[in-house]
């Protein structure tokens, strides 16, 4: 997955995920790979 690629762990739950951000650098990496996802509205 590009999270964990990135370093950044990720939960999946039936509502939704789960993202934990412990230190500044790993909220700016999980940014950046979200921003590669694409948009589905």
């Amino acid at each position: 997955m590009a999270c964990e690629a990135a370093g950044v762990a990720v939960r999946q739950f039936p509502e939704g995920i789960r993202i934990t951000i412990g230190e500044p650098e790993a909220n700016e990496r999980i940014v950046k790979v979200l921003s590669e996802f694409p948009n589905k509205n």
